[in-house]
């Protein structure tokens, strides 16, 4: 479920494919960087899968 300001926008998700197209849009769409230990993983279905492509750049979190 996804909620904004208290009030649910997506409540009603029935399987797992359409959970997961909603998470790598909320990621992609909030600009949120993905942690870097699944970031690859998490770029590789969000790019190959979903097809949800930035132009340039990476959401993956950088190690210092």
């Amino acid at each position: 479920m996804i909620a904004e300001d208290q009030t649910i926008v997506s409540g009603s998700v029935l399987n797992v494919v359409d959970a997961l197209i909603l998470m790598f849009a909320a990621y992609y769409c909030l600009n949120i960087s993905y942690r870097s230990e699944l970031g690859a993983t998490l770029e590789f279905l969000q790019r190959c899968l979903f097809n949800i492509n930035p132009d340039k750049g990476t959401t993956v979190e950088r190690k210092e």
